[in-house]
């Protein structure tokens, strides 16, 4: 009887919803996009400046930087990205501790939707989280925090 009632109890706490195709279809995808964005990572070798990794790309030097003087919002996100695909945690925090927390929560996301796509289903309370303004404002506050360490730590 206990083992019964603790079951009941465990199946409640979690309730879970039903994918349809799309839905499936849009977790593979979600993985797909950031197998992509690992592997470039992976191939960048993470500029030993902190900052400037996104030229390998192609890309221009920061122009705010150049402006300003001081780094612009997403300035060493492609480095700390780089670091944290090369396995370098502690150094990509370092470099900019919002890009290596993204990276990580690009991760997980990325593993989630292949579980949920391959379950055919996932917890009911991931649909409330992604709706969530106050997840939202706290990944805003996460990248200005970063901002605000990356213009501390290069003055």
């Amino acid at each position: 009887m206990c083992e019964t009632t603790v079951k009941e109890t465990r199946s409640t706490l979690v309730q879970w919803r039903t994918l349809n195709a799309t839905e499936r279809m849009s977790g593979v995808a979600l993985a797909a996009a950031f197998a992509v964005v690992f592997l470039v990572a992976l191939w960048l070798k993470p500029d030993g400046r902190g900052f400037g990794t996104h030229e390998q790309l192609g890309m221009r030097p920061c122009t705010f930087q150049q402006v300003l003087h001081i780094p612009c919002p997403t300035c060493g996100m492609t480095t700390s990205s780089s670091l944290m695909a090369h396995g370098h945690v502690l150094e990509a925090f370092r470099c900019q501790p919002a890009g290596a927390a993204l990276f990580a929560g690009g991760a997980v996301a990325a593993v989630a939707g292949l579980v949920f796509a391959a379950m055919g289903r996932q917890p009911a309370m991931v649909d409330r989280l992604a709706a969530n303004k106050v997840v939202w404002a706290v990944g805003v506050l996460i990248v200005a925090a970063g901002w605000v360490y990356r213009i501390i730590t290069t003055l």
